[in-house]
Formats: structure tokens, C-alpha cells, sequence
């Protein structure tokens, strides 16, 4: 079986989690009313209040905020903005305990480990502490350990959040079926980060497909395998100019702080260019792409080489999506805002019943604003920034109600994350130049790999591999002939989607009726079993009138249930009937 790491949270845990987490929710709902009775409302203060209890709320709800700071599919943009400036630190955790599960997991003392272990970590973040130690060889190493009990915790952070979001939306405070996306998301991050085996594995791939491809310039920590387990990883300790260091330094123009970086080797030029190269290629070509490329997770050594750390959180590209996006690329970079909305509205698919044209007619304008700026000399970074206009393209999506899938949200990430910085080191970097650089480098390595394939045909023909892909050409005809046919079948009316909303209504009222007498048959029968226990007997109108009895008394329950079922129906009645 393939390794995993799954944490399995206990109910009381869980539910303790749950009772803060509502505790908290009630706090937030406290603020925000006394706001308005005060007349000091607004959404900067409600944005702030919302980031102050999730750095209260611990780990998970740090994640959560870094991980909504990119949501304005799901989010006001000013609460992406000021969940965007949530700091991932917390006070280290006790240096024996991270020796203990040091030697636990290598089987060795420590000394026999490292000749030096220095016991105050360089780096304490909420899922674990880094440690700085030198092997008996002389290497200097970085080790990152695991929070004790920090697995288990989550676990039961996201089990108790998702109680909450799940019954949001049964209630129709949420539209059913909005939070999916992102309970799912949160899980497999939150869960990616915590399994250091799958971080060694992907900065490992992530090396491998660098060098392959030639991309000199681009590099992470060598792994050091056999001391790096689940909860332990052991890499080479890198040193150099923290990407978050030179933006500081440009962003208030400290003149000193730039010629001491310069001096190392570093031109902000250079890096730009060679940062949007490797955005493209992470996206477009390599096996897997950081998904977390913010200025603290790049440093810069001398020469302008990049090297990207903590692999914790990557992502994964199917050939659908990445050929759209590289189809956006080539739309954009002709200037034909039309192919850019069709391929924007593409990446969303499969879509809901949503007003796909007035959606299409707001994207265009927004790519158009975009396609003006890049070509305005006096446009401000943020309006060049491609990141800020996708964080646009979310918030659209947002009030069409139209949800996007975990990778498109990773993509959307990235980017936001690599153009929040391109533009802070060059201002006048022009997106559509920098895509023909790169395609010109991506051709040629396509152009060997093409050589390479021909000239080993050419010396001993056809391999068995070729065949195979023959043969499955000549069946991928078959179901293109069989596909075709049957779409022609198809008749020109299809009245399946007319009586969709009418269904709807119908079944929704079956289930009220369902619901009500089930609920009178079930207290009818403990009626019967009460009587039955005390000696008595009701006879069937006397069980009639106590029923109608019963129900005056529980009106508020029963005007609930009424309310969520209309909530459900007016949402359904709001859609766009599909044809």
C-alpha cells in the first residue's frame, strides 16, 4: 500500500473543538452587532476582527486564513487582504521533545546522528520547529521536526469545522454544496504539510525535472534520505537572500540594504525575469508546481540562482487544465481577449446553471482593463499583476455562484503569490514578453526531446511502444466515429431540463409530507408505548387532537424546517434553466 499519514481525532477532542470553534463564531457575531449598534461598522473591521480569532483559534485556522487570503470566490476581497498579512509562527515547542522523536525515528542516539545539534531553532512555525545541526562528514543540515500531537489536533480542528460549514448549509445560511470545495481543500493541504515524507519526494521531483529540462537557474535543498522520515526531514541548509528581504528593502527604497544585496550577486531584474520563467515552466511543463511560493519560501544566491524551500504544500496539473492554461497564454499573448474569456470560462467547467453570458461579458471587460495595463507605461504593479486579476476572476465567480476546483485554486495561489512579487522587483516587465521567452526555451526543449525520439527510430525502427499507441490511435478513431453518430442521433428539442425546476418543487413538498408524517407515526407509537406502560389508553380521535396539539406546541421547529425547504427552492428557482 502506498504511504500515507492519517490522524484519527477522538469525539471528545472533537467535540471540545467544536464548543471553541462555535465560542468563537459567537465572539465574532458579538463584534459585528455591537459595530452596528455603535455605527462603527465596516467590512475592514469585520475582516480584522475574522483574522484576530483565527490566529486565537491555532494552527488549523492559520492555514485556513492563508489558504481564504486567495478565496474571493468565497470572500470579500478586503477579507482576502487582511487575511493575507496572517503570520505562520508560534513559540517553539521544548528541545527534548524534538531530540526524543529525532532518535525514535532514526533508531540512534543523537550524538551518533550529528557531531552538532544546536538546541535553539532557526525557524518555529505552527506545524514544527526548525533545528540547525552538522553531520559527522562536516555538511551543515537543516532538520525539521514535527510538532508533538500536532497531527491529531488538526484532525479534529477540521472534523469539528466541517460539522459547522455542513449544517450551515443544510441550514441555507450557506448554498449547499459551496463549502465542498474547500473542505476538501483544507483537509488535503493541512494534511500534505503534515507528511514530511511526500515534502522530500517533491522537492526531490522537483530537482530531477529541473535538470532535465536544463533550467539552471532553479534548484531546492538536497534531501538528506536516510535520516528524513514521516516527521522528520533532513536537508541541506541553504543559504542566501530571502526573496521577502530584497522586497522589503525595494518597497522603501532603502539605498544601503540594495547595494549590500547587489553586492552579493543579486540584480532584482534578473530575478523577475527568471521568476516569471519558472512560473511558467512549473505550470505548463513540470511534473509538479510550489504552491506556496511566497517571499519567505525563495532565497537568492549569488549569481541570481533561485532556490525554493518547504515543498509542503505542491500541485499537480492534468493535461485538460494545462492545456487550456497554456491556450490562455497564447490568446494573451495575441491580444484576443475573446479566446482569453472562452479559456477563463473553460478552466471552470463542469459549470452550474449560472448566467453564463452576462459572467463572460464581466470577465471581458476585466481582461481588457488588464491587456491596457500591461500596455500603459504609467499603470501602478498591482494593476500589471496577473494574481490580482485572477483574485477578480474568483470574486466574480463568487457572486455567480460558480465554485472552483482545489487545483484551479493551487493555480490561482501561485500565481497570485509569483506576481505580487515580479512587479515589486521590475515594474516594467511585460507579462506577453516574458511568455514569448519562455515559449522560445519551451520549443527548444521539445525540439530535443522530438530528436532525440527520431534518431533512436531511425537506428532501430519502431519500438513496441509505438505500436501500441497505433493501435490505440485506431480505437481512439472507432469512439470518435461512434461519438459523432450519436450526437447526430440526438433530436433538436430536448425538453429533459423544461420540467427540472417544477421536479424540484415537487420533491421538495414529497419531503415535507414524507418528513411530517413520519414524525407523526413516530409519536403516535410513543403515545402507544407510554399508554401502554402506564396502564392507559387514547383512543384514535383523542390521538388525533393530542397530535394537532403537539404541533402548535413545536411551531417553531416545524416553521424551521418550512424555511429551509423555501430557502432550497428560491435557490433552485434562481438558476438559469439549462437546454
Amino acid at each position: 500500500m502506498a504511504r500515507r499519514v492519517t490522524f484519527e481525532p477522538g469525539v471528545i477532542r472533537t467535540f471540545l473543538r467544536l464548543v471553541t470553534i462555535m465560542a468563537a463564531g459567537f465572539v465574532y457575531v458579538l463584534g459585528s452587532w455591537t459595530d452596528w449598534m455603535t455605527g462603527r461598522s465596516s467590512v475592514a473591521r469585520r475582516a480584522k476582527r475574522l483574522r484576530r480569532i483565527f490566529e486565537r483559534l491555532g494552527p488549523t485556522f492559520i492555514k485556513l486564513g492563508q489558504q481564504m487570503s486567495v478565496r474571493a470566490d468565497v470572500l470579500p476581497y478586503e477579507f482576502c487582504t487582511e487575511l493575507s498579512e496572517m503570520l505562520d509562527s508560534a513559540p517553539p515547542f521544548p528541545v527534548q521533545q524534538a531530540i526524543r522523536i529525532v532518535e525514535e525515528r532514526t533508531r540512534q542516539p543523537l550524538s551518533s546522528v550529528f557531531a552538532r545539534f544546536e538546541e535553539e531553532p532557526i525557524g518555529s512555525a505552527s506545524l514544527s520547529c526548525v533545528y540547525k545541526a552538522q553531520r559527522h562528514g562536516g555538511a551543515w543540515v537543516a532538520v525539521k521536526v514535527r510538532r508533538p500531537g500536532i497531527g491529531e489536533k488538526l484532525a479534529a480542528d477540521l472534523r469539528a469545522f466541517g460539522w459547522v460549514l455542513q449544517v450551515a448549509e443544510w441550514l441555507t445560511l450557506l448554498r449547499p454544496g459551496l463549502t465542498r470545495t474547500l473542505r476538501i481543500e483544507l483537509g488535503s493541504m493541512l494534511l500534505e504539510e503534515l507528511d514530511f515524507h511526500r515534502e522530500a519526494r517533491n522537492a526531490e521531483l522537483f530537482v530531477q525535472n529541473a535538470r532535465e529540462d536544463r533550467l539552471d537557474f532553479v534548484r531546492a535543498p538536497e534531501i538528506h534520505f536516510d535520516l528524513s522520515t514521516d516527521d522528520v526531514l533532513v536537508m541541506e541548509l541553504v543559504s542566501g537572500v530571502f526573496l521577502k528581504d530584497l522586497l522589503a528593502a525595494l518597497d522603501r527604497n532603502d539605498v544601503a540594504e540594495i547595494a549590500r544585496i547587489r553586492a552579493q550577486g543579486v540584480d532584482p531584474r534578473v530575478v523577475a525575469h527568471r521568476l516569471v520563467l519558472a512560473a511558467h515552466w512549473e505550470l505548463l511543463e513540470a511534473v509538479l508546481f510550489h504552491a506556496d511560493p511566497h517571499p519567505a519560501n525563495i532565497l537568492i544566491q549569488p549569481g541570481n540562482q533561485l532556490v525554493f524551500i518547504d515543498f509542503g504544500s505542491c500541485g499537480r496539473i492534468g493535461g485538460k487544465t494545462r492545456r487550456i492554461w497554456r491556450q490562455f497564454y497564447y490568446d494573451f499573448a495575441e491580444k484576443n481577449v475573446m479566446g482569453m474569456v472562452e479559456r477563463a470560462i473553460d478552466i471552470l467547467e463542469p459549470i452550474p446553471p449560472v448566467d453564463v453570458d452576462a459572467l463572460s461579458k464581466e470577465i471581458e471587460g476585466m481582461f481588457w482593463d488588464w491587456v491596457h495595463a500591461m500596455k500603459s507605461e504609467h499603470s501602478e504593479w498591482w494593476e500589471k499583476a496577473g494574481g490580482i486579476m485572477w483574485m477578480r476572476f474568483a470574486g466574480m465567480t463568487r457572486r455567480y455562484g460558480v465554485p472552483m476546483t482545489p487545483d484551479v485554486l493551487r493555480i490561482f495561489r501561485a500565481t497570485f503569490l509569483y506576481d505580487t512579487s515580479l512587479f515589486r522587483l521590475y515594474l516594467g516587465l511585460h507579462q506577453s514578453d516574458e511568455f514569448s521567452k519562455y515559449h522560445h526555451q519551451a520549443g527548444k526543449r521539445a525540439r530535443r526531446r522530438i530528436h532525440r525520439a527520431i534518431a533512436k527510430r531511425l537506428d532501430g525502427g519502431l519500438t513496441k511502444d509505438d505500436y501500441v499507441r497505433l493501435e490505440d490511435l485506431a480505437r481512439m478513431g472507432r469512439q470518435i466515429v461512434t461519438r459523432v453518430q450519436h450526437f447526430l442521433d440526438i433530436p433538436q428539442v430536448n425538453f429533459a431540463h423544461v420540467i427540472s425546476k417544477v421536479a424540484f418543487t415537487a420533491t421538495l413538498f414529497l419531503r415535507l409530507a414524507t418528513w411530517g408524517i413520519a414524525a407523526y407515526v413516530v409519536w403516535v407509537i410513543a403515545q402507544v408505548s407510554y399508554d401502554a406502560a402506564r396502564g392507559t389508553s387514547h383512543g384514535l380521535q383523542d390521538l388525533v387532537l393530542d397530535a394537532v396539539h403537539w404541533n402548535q406546541r413545536t411551531a417553531v421547529v416545524a416553521a424551521i424546517v418550512v424555511w429551509i425547504l423555501v430557502r432550497r427552492l428560491l435557490m433552485r428557482i434562481q438558476d438559469i434553466e439549462l437546454r
